[in-house]
């Protein structure tokens, strides 16, 4: 009898723990997708960069910002790419804009020159976070792959023809850095034009 009851107990301690093993597969399974989702999602037939996208916070600090013709522009030709200086900037160049939200475009059509740099300083004192709610932000990236490097240029890395500009927008719906739109660029001028017709 005894025999019988510690035969019984140990199938019963097998068959517990081989349920118990088989959740912990299954959670590492869930957790696995999980991953998966968040590191590209789909919005709206929009492809959400998240891979890129934790980047992009900490290009928006990347430098000072100046009020130019309805937008905030980051000065110095962006966020240019160039690890010695720009150490946080793994993308590559990245021209980066925060456009005003329809109430406070008004309320900039009215301001005087010297209220405008009040303004522009306190834009600059803002973190990350402040300026994705505050702001449209939009960054306007060309991949470092696409760079060529000028040792003796002040701005060390200059895209070379032909390359690709993508257009990335941060989106306060889903709180993330989503790909809008990208040209492949073959004349310069083909690139300022792409540029121009996302900024109207």
């Amino acid at each position: 009898m005894k025999k019988k009851c510690l035969f019984i107990s140990i199938i019963l301690f097998t068959l517990n723990s081989c349920n118990k093993s088989d959740k912990k597969e299954n959670i590492i399974e869930i957790n696995k997708k999980d991953s998966l989702k968040k590191e590209s999602v789909v919005f709206k037939n929009k492809i959400v960069y998240n891979l890129n996208g934790k980047y992009f916070d900490g290009i928006l600090k990347c430098g000072d910002y100046v009020y130019i013709d309805k937008f905030f522009r980051m000065i110095d030709n962006g966020c240019v790419y160039n690890q010695s200086t720009n150490p946080k900037n793994e993308i590559g160049w990245c021209d980066v804009i925060l456009s005003l939200k329809n109430d406070d475009q008004k309320l900039f059509n009215s301001l005087s020159d010297d209220e405008i740099i009040n303004q522009e300083n306190t834009v600059n004192q803002m973190t990350s976070d402040v300026l994705k709610k505050k702001f449209i932000p939009m960054i306007f990236v060309i991949d470092k792959k696409y760079l060529n490097e000028n040792k003796n240029s002040e701005i060390k890395f200059y895209p070379k023809i032909p390359y690709v500009n993508k257009l990335f927008k941060y989106s306060e719906e889903v709180d993330e850095w989503i790909a809008i739109d990208s040209i492949k660029v073959n004349k310069e001028i083909d690139n300022i034009k792409w540029i121009e017709s996302h900024l109207d």
